[in-house]
């Protein structure tokens, strides 16, 4: 099978330890935080402005939508206007890190919704082609200390983007942004004679992606990684972003098995590599690429969430993703600093 064709394995690397919040101390203040705070340097016309109705989703700030209240976007303009909509709990926000996930490893942990299925790699079939998603994890470079708060609702938001784990229980969460590409204008209709170069073409963000939230026990035995009593969630991301991504054309081998799924079009008439009677084709597909210096705005729908302690939780949440970096060194920022009542 030709790698990233596939949808994810079922593990994950460890956690990073060192974990720290950063936040304001008027927020700890009004929010109950128990741990240790990183003071934050603000203005001082701000700090007379704070309030000590900081917090999350529920520690006072009455402004914003509520999680029941979310009529979702139709267009990027409106997501826009949706993350407008949101509170700001008077400015708090938390920032974590997403680093692309380009090929399903060993230690991959995610998959699509089964109502919108995608890969890292797509070709053509007799019905079109297949979806194309960006996967990327979230991982905690450098960013923050964990903060617990009595809110509830405050503290699945955090937890959500948390190294995490309920009292009591063996499992871990793992969460992944998956960015659905919209279509594009594929370079290639049929499988050239004269092979293929590696070709490439604008594709925007789909309206709605998905953040992929999985709770999992992770066993390692043997140098092999297991992964038991595993739950998952796919809670809608909506998505408006600055740039388009872009698709590159590259060639890929089936065999007479996996060809039969893809439209003979896209594909030469085969060689038998291995001298074993069964032909290998070489075929048109495509990939998802980042792109330098850009910025999306999210919402995420998270009304249906359930926490790793398994209590239902509704939220609706909001903020930025930005790349740093670039080329093979890109990674993205995401910072959330909207959030429902």
């Amino acid at each position: 099978m030709v790698a990233g064709a596939a949808v994810a394995t079922r593990t994950s690397a460890p956690l990073s330890p060192g974990y720290r919040v950063r936040s304001h101390p008027a927020v700890a203040l009004a929010c109950g935080l128990l741990g240790r705070v990183k003071p934050m340097k603000y203005s001082p016309s701000l700090l007379v402005s704070l309030s000590l109705s900081l917090g999350l989703a529920a520690c006072g700030d009455g402004d914003g939508i509520a999680a029941s209240e979310l009529d979702p976007p139709t267009t990027p303009d409106e997501v826009e206007d949706v993350y407008e909509s949101l509170g700001t709990c008077n400015d708090s926000f938390l920032t974590r890190s997403l680093t692309p996930r380009p090929e399903i490893l060993a230690t991959t942990l995610w998959s699509p919704p089964p109502a919108a299925p995608a890969g890292l790699l797509s070709w053509r079939t007799s019905s079109g082609w297949n979806r194309l998603v960006l996967a990327n994890e979230l991982t905690f470079d450098g960013v923050g200390e964990d903060v617990t708060s009595p809110d509830p609702a405050c503290a699945a938001v955090q937890r959500l983007l948390t190294p995490y784990r309920a009292p009591g229980s063996a499992r871990d969460q793992f969460a992944h942004v998956l960015l659905y590409l919209d279509e594009a204008a594929h370079p290639y209709t049929a499988y050239p004679e004269a092979g293929i170069e590696a070709r490439r073409a604008p594709s925007a963000a789909s309206l709605v992606s998905y953040l992929n939230v999985v709770f999992a026990e992770r066993v390692v035995s043997s140098g092999a990684v297991e992964l038991r009593d595993v739950t998952e969630q796919h809670l809608p991301l909506y998505v408006s972003c600055a740039k388009p991504f872009e698709i590159e054309t590259r060639s890929a081998m089936f065999d007479d098995l996996e060809i039969t799924g893809i439209d003979p079009a896209m594909c030469d008439e085969g060689v038998d590599l291995d001298e074993d009677g069964d032909l290998d084709h070489r075929c048109v597909t495509e990939r998802g690429l980042h792109v330098d210096d850009n910025t999306c705005t999210f919402v995420v729908d998270a009304s249906t969430l359930v926490t790793l302690d398994g209590k239902r939780q509704p939220a609706i949440f909001g903020g930025t993703i930005t790349t740093r970096g670039r080329g093979e060194a890109l990674a993205y920022e995401i910072t959330v600093d909207r959030f429902s009542r």
